[in-house]
């Protein structure tokens, strides 16, 4: 009996740039499950990214296209505001705004390598060497059977 695997994806940002990344395949749902939950760090550099999980690391190179897929947001959102100023029912019509809240038709998937990706955030602050992601979300997904 043939038993199947899966692959383990998260979903990273920083500021309007979105990527999603194969941490892990060929494994358990089980063991695919514990590695997408397990805390993740990733760093984009100028052509690969860095990712520290479950005690490895990982390296996804620019040329590693099958692993990775960015996407930038297209909804301008307004200015932040400084929520300490803000009384708990203004906070939470804050929440509930649509001007804040982006929607999946608001997200553009770009075909840039990760080398496009470290330029293009490397022209709006230069005066950083790498970037670290912030984490959203996890997927976990069967392997597609031969």
């Amino acid at each position: 009996m043939k038993t199947e695997k899966y692959k383990s994806c998260k979903y990273f940002h920083f500021e309007d740039v979105f990527v999603e990344i194969v941490i892990a395949n060929n494994y358990s749902f089980k063991e695919a499950k514990r590695i997408a939950k397990a805390e993740t760090k990733a760093i984009l550099k100028n052509d690969f990214i860095y990712l520290i999980f479950d005690n490895r690391y990982s390296i996804v190179k620019s040329n590693d296209r099958k692993l990775y897929e960015f996407e930038v947001c297209t909804k301008k959102l307004p200015p932040p505001i400084n929520i300490k100023e803000m009384t708990w029912n203004q906070n939470k019509e804050l929440i509930l705004h649509d001007e804040y809240m982006c929607k999946p038709d608001d997200y553009l998937i770009v075909s840039w390598s990760i080398t496009e990706a470290y330029e293009k955030l490397k022209s709006l602050y230069p005066h950083m060497t790498h970037f670290d992601l912030s984490s959203l979300r996890y997927r976990i997904e069967k392997e597609n059977s031969l």
